[in-house]
């Protein structure tokens, strides 16, 4: 699933209207059935519940006229209102005129106009503004929309995207931004779709397949790529039958506080869930009995010595992740993360405390070698230190993609829908995970996954994205099982093993 800009849906539309070809109003027809058909179904349900369209002065309007016109042609009671405006787009005006052919009841609305929406009982249809709204609503369409969010019990629809709500770039505070219950998407994800807060304006998103022409995709550089079940690089790693631990590859997850030892723990639990052939933990000696009380897999590593100068071990770890449960302040593990980032040259996972020290001096990084894999897993506070305070999820992002290129890292910047960011520039929107791993704990279960299938043969960016989807998909089935209340870290690393049969189930 691809991740589109407004101006990228634009463009997709006139590709697809000089490409196939075919004209506005036909394509305005095939996008507006879409939606009808799926508003009938949900119809089939309340049937007795009128509807009521409103209609912006644009080709969304023009959407809710073709709605509505088809609304009436199977029998559903049918209301349209329409903002009183100096212009009208074409295709608005060309099916406005099909729609008084009919008896649809139709008004214009004008600001002195009282506009009366049912309390409840009503199924109400956004089509005021779509996708290429940018300016803040005002007049009679922020009338229209603030009587409907101050109604209580209809079932609000939006067609493309709330009106009001900016596809791309952030609302200011005070905008006025319809409240759905459904939004009816066009062909594709829009970036608003996945911005913190916006799941009270959008209520549940649901693509609608409208036929754009798919040569398009194949030439743009999307917005974003959605990371899910479908998403061409989820998929198990493949082994030989004859594959043993070593060609499964070797991780090793460096503890560094001893009053911190449960992050490293639930990152040692998900390691040894990830596949991967051998599980190293390096930590005080006075912990080697925790760890391995817990995990008998676990192989210890003395601390005696930087990994890489231990014979046993220099060519063999594949990854390595650091930072779990690390204090902020620790001049021993400052210059352990410097001697890392300096010799060792395969993949490597920074999280928490390791972060904090990044934060203190991002240039740490520039000691990696060009080639070498880093990825870092953030949280919004941690990544704010490391780029400085953003005034919206925008300008997060922007920052986000600025440092992934500048610093030749991934970044795994953690959330609802976690963001991955390559130093390609190319960004990836995870659509697995729930409310229910919003607990200390989750974030180092994901690291201990991510490090496992770094170390395993597959290319590093396919580890971070599998880990990334994996790690909401066993939080999914966890909170299926136990419900998002009660259910902690340490009980997702339990459901990973039904993460990757179900994974596996869709690729047989």
């Amino acid at each position: 699933m691809l991740v589109l800009s407004a101006r990228q849906v634009q463009q997709w539309d006139r590709f697809t209207m000089d490409t196939e070809p075919i004209s506005s109003l036909a394509l305005m027809e095939r996008a507006a059935t879409a939606a009808f058909h799926w508003i009938d179904k949900l119809l089939v349900h309340h049937p007795e519940r009128p509807v009521i369209v409103l209609c912006g002065p644009g080709n969304n309007g023009g959407d809710g006229l073709v709605i509505a016109r088809l609304l009436y042609k199977h029998a559903r009671k049918t209301t349209v209102y329409v903002v009183d405006a100096d212009a009208y787009s074409d295709d608005h005006l060309h099916n406005l005129q099909k729609l008084r052919q009919t008896h649809v009841p139709l008004y214009h609305v004008k600001a002195e106009d009282e506009l009366i929406i049912p309390d409840s009982g009503a199924v109400i249809i956004d089509a005021l503004f779509g996708s290429g709204l940018n300016r803040s609503l005002a007049g009679v369409a922020a009338k229209m929309v603030k009587a409907v969010n101050d109604s209580n019990n209809n079932i609000v629809i939006a067609i493309d995207v709330p009106s009001g709500l900016f596809t791309d770039s952030a609302n200011g505070a005070a905008d006025i931004i319809l409240k759905a219950t459904h939004t009816l998407s066009f062909q594709c994800a829009k970036p608003c779709f996945f911005i913190p807060g916006h799941e009270f304006f959008l209520g549940r998103w649901h693509l609608l397949n409208i036929g754009l022409h798919p040569a398009f995709i194949e030439e743009v550089e999307a917005y974003a790529q959605v990371i899910d079940a479908h998403a061409p690089f989820i998929f198990p790693p493949l082994y030989s039958t004859f594959a043993h631990k070593g060609s499964r590859g070797t991780c090793l997850l460096m503890e560094g506080h001893t009053s911190y030892s449960g992050a490293a723990l639930l990152a040692a639990g998900s390691a040894l869930r990830s596949g991967v052939g051998l599980v190293l933990i390096q930590s005080a000696a006075k912990n080697h009995q925790l760890f391995t009380s817990k995990f008998s897999e676990l192989v210890l590593v003395s601390s005696d010595l930087p990994f890489w100068q231990q014979a046993q071990y220099a060519q063999k770890v594949k990854a390595v992740g650091m930072g779990f449960g690390w204090p902020a302040q620790d001049d021993a593990l400052v210059a352990l993360l410097r001697d890392t980032l300096t010799h060792y040259n395969e993949a490597l996972l920074l999280d928490a405390g390791a972060l904090r020290m990044l934060a203190g001096d991002i240039n740490l990084l520039r000691l990696r070698k060009q080639e070498s894999f880093t990825v870092i897993t953030p949280h919004i506070g941690e990544f704010d230190a490391l780029a400085g305070t953003s005034a919206n999820a925008y300008e997060r992002i922007g920052k986000a993609k600025q440092m992934a290129i500048e610093h030749n890292i991934t970044i795994v910047l953690k959330g609802h829908h976690t963001m991955v960011f390559t130093p390609g520039g190319k960004m990836y929107i995870n659509n697995s995970g729930n409310n229910g791993m919003a607990k200390g704990g989750t974030g180092d279960v994901l690291s201990g996954l991510m490090t496992g299938l770094l170390a395993q043969p597959i290319p590093p960016l396919q580890a971070v994205l599998l880990a990334v989807y994996l790690h909401g998909l066993a939080g999914d089935i966890c909170a299926g099982a136990m419900g998002t209340q009660a259910m902690q870290p340490g009980d997702m690393i339990n459901y990973l093993p039904a993460a990757w049969q179900q994974l596996s189930g869709y690729h047989h």
